[in-house]
This record gives C-alpha cells, sequence and structure tokens, in this order.
C-alpha cells in the first residue's frame, strides 16, 4: 500500500512538473517536438527494415508472407451491378432465342402434318376413285334418272335394273329424234316397254314424273332386269327389257 508521505510528494511532484510545461520556452518545446518526431520517424524506418529483413529469412526458409490487397468497395460494387445487368440482358436473350426456336420448330412441325394429311387426303380420293365404277352414263342427268329409278324400285321391294349398252342406244336415238321433232311420242319398239318425258332436263325430275304416272309407273315396277336412259335437251326416253 502506498502510505499517505509518498502520495503527498508524488502529488507534490506532479504540480512541479505541471508548473514547469506552462512556462516552459516555446523555441525550446518546438525544438523538443521536432526532436520527438525524428525519432518516432527512425523507430518507423526501424521497424520497417526489421519487417522486411523478416520478410526475407522467411522468404529463403521456404515460407510465403501474405500480402494484404485492398480493393475499392465502389468499383467493385459498379463492376458487380454491371455484371448483374448483362447476365440478366444474357439470359433474357437465351430466353427469347430459345422461344423463337421453339415457334420455327412447331410451324415446321405444323407444316410436315399438313403435307401428310393433304397426302392422305389425295391417296384416299385416289382409292375411292378407283373403288367407284365408271359411269356408264356421259350425261349426268341421264345417271341421276338411273339411279332415282332404281332406288324406287328398291323401294318397292324390287331388284335394281342393270344398266345395259344396247338399250341405252335405243334410248338415246329416239330422244335425238323428239329433241328435233320438238315433238314426244313412242317409237314402238317392239319387246322392250318405254316411258318419254318431255319439259325439264332434269333427271331426278322426269322419273319422278313417271313415278306419278299410272302407266309409267307400272312400266317401272314390270318384271324386267335391263334399262337404258338417255336424255338430249329436255327429251327424257327409258327403255326396259
Amino acid at each position: 500500500m502506498i502510505n499517505r508521505s509518498t502520495f503527498m510528494i508524488s502529488a507534490v511532484a506532479f504540480i512541479c512538473v505541471c508548473c514547469g510545461l506552462s512556462f516552459a520556452d516555446p523555441a525550446t518545446d518546438m525544438q523538443d517536438s521536432k526532436e520527438i518526431l525524428k525519432e518516432v520517424q527512425v523507430q518507423h524506418d526501424e521497424i520497417a527494415r526489421g519487417g522486411a529483413r523478416r520478410a526475407a529469412r522467411a522468404s529463403r526458409r521456404g515460407y510465403v508472407v501474405p500480402q494484404t490487397v485492398t480493393t475499392p468497395k465502389t468499383k467493385t460494387a459498379t463492376n458487380g451491378k454491371d455484371g448483374q445487368q448483362k447476365d440478366e440482358k444474357a439470359v433474357k436473350d437465351e430466353k427469347t432465342n430459345e422461344a423463337k426456336q421453339d415457334a420455327a420448330k412447331t410451324e415446321k412441325k405444323d407444316a410436315k402434318e399438313a403435307d401428310v394429311k393433304k397426302d392422305d387426303n389425295a391417296a384416299k380420293s385416289d382409292e375411292a376413285k378407283k373403288e367407284e365404277p365408271a359411269s356408264p352414263f356421259k350425261d349426268p342427268q341421264a345417271a341421276l334418272a338411273f339411279q332415282e329409278f332404281n332406288n324406287f324400285r328398291i323401294r318397292n321391294g324390287l331388284k335394281p335394273c342393270e344398266f345395259n349398252q344396247n338399250l341405252q342406244n335405243i334410248a338415246q336415238w329416239h330422244s335425238n329424234n323428239m329433241y328435233n321433232r320438238r315433238q314426244m311420242y313412242h317409237s314402238g319398239t317392239a319387246g322392250v316397254a318405254e316411258n318419254v318425258f318431255m319439259g325439264s332436263s332434269s333427271g331426278v325430275y322426269a322419273v319422278r314424273v313417271w313415278i306419278n304416272s299410272p302407266g309409267h309407273r307400272a312400266n317401272m315396277l314390270g318384271p324386267y332386269r335391263r334399262v337404258g336412259i338417255a336424255r338430249t335437251g329436255g327429251f327424257f326416253t327409258m327403255v326396259l327389257q
């Protein structure tokens, strides 16, 4: 423990020192400050040289002395922001390119499927044409009359009549004569039943007129197996055998 007398002596000494400093010469104080700074610089240089010598000795012994590299924070932050923007742009461009590629693939696929479907439809159409028998009628209205006539026989429980080229020639010859004469009449050909019509170029209409006429209806429902139907202008002739 510090006794009372020792404490008093220390306090008096401290007061004396403070008073001495308060009334010291300014020129002497400046000189002392320069000397102190000089000593501090010398000590700093000594420390630096000592650090360099230690680093050299460590290097010779195989040790690696770590060095601290200071990177400006502001520059790093700026570069990081620019890099992020570039990365976002690259991702966006990549997604755009992928979308374009997907659209191109889809369009190409649709075009290919359309071509395949078109080819399939064309093939089916060709097959249907091959399967359908060629119509023996040169006149489409005569063909419609033939179809309407056989449908009428089927509805009445009879077998349809077959097309016969000889009967077709007779019917065509008679229709031509009626057209040239501008007159409807019967040819009177032996061995056949005959229906004639004048007034329309529609084959379906001509057959329906015959259906509504008792004598013509009886001919179409008769025990016949072959038929020829021809038209010239508005004149139709049906020959049954």
